[in-house]
């Protein structure tokens, strides 16, 4: 299991990665620039980002993430959606994860993704922005020992007209304490385009075990794949 030391260190300036994306269901394509952090701060970064089509009046919008640093670990590591409908007006802005869960931990290397749900009305995204918030001094420290794993394993994923699309798992925590594990699924099309994303919890799972998940999303999206990522609650 790995051992953390946290350290004193200099304060993250700034925002990390910004992207600005206009895609929906049938585009899917990412674009903009990535910013980073000062050098020797740890630096979070927006790989991707998408949002899906209106569904009762509601439609979904998702990042994925990456800790680009190799030596220190982020706490609570934040992204903030921000939504536009076809005016370019503001629809509606979000930093997920939650904050009710401090201790969401991306260790250095980790890809993580976070979705957000946003009350569309009568009309729908036309494009997002997704950006890394910098972590600052005390949201991360220096990992040492092995990096663990968050392994997503044994899916499955079912589409119904009327409930919509729900997907399943077991996730394993690499952590050495037991903790409750996020897990955000993205469904894709044949080429690989997000269209849609939700996600979900298993909670209490043991250090070194594994847990059940179900994660249900707003529409009964068509899709070929699913893909999984996990982010665990660290705890001293």
């Amino acid at each position: 299991m790995s051992n953390i030391t946290r350290r004193s260190l200099v304060a993250a300036v700034g925002l990390g990665a910004l992207g600005l994306v206009g895609c929906s269901e049938q585009d899917g394509q990412t674009t903009g620039d990535q910013g980073k952090n000062e050098p020797g701060a740890p630096s979070v970064e927006v790989t991707e980002s998408g949002f899906s089509s209106p569904h009762m009046g509601f439609a979904t919008a998702w990042a994925v993430a990456r800790n680009t640093s190799d030596a220190y670990a982020v706490e609570m590591p934040q992204i903030e959606i921000t939504a536009f409908d076809s005016d370019d007006a503001v629809i509606g802005s979000d930093t997920q994860p939650l904050t009710l869960h401090t201790n969401l931990t991306a260790v250095p290397g980790q890809t993580f993704a976070v979705a957000s749900i946003f009350d569309v009305g009568e009309g729908s995204i036309a494009r997002i922005e997704a950006r890394a918030i910098a972590p600052e001094e005390g949201e991360f420290f220096e990992w040492e020992g092995d990096v663990p794993t968050f392994e997503v394993t044994s899916t499955s994923e079912t589409s119904d007209e009327v409930l919509g699309v729900s997907a399943s798992g077991m996730v394993s925590n690499g952590f050495s304490n037991a903790a409750d594990v996020q897990v955000v699924a993205i469904l894709r099309d044949g080429d690989g385009n997000g269209v849609d994303a939700a996600f979900g919890w298993s909670d209490g799972v043991a250090a070194g075990g594994s847990g059940s998940f179900e994660v249900h999303f707003t529409q009964a999206a068509d899709f070929a794949t699913a893909d999984y990522y996990a982010l665990a609650e660290y705890q001293e």
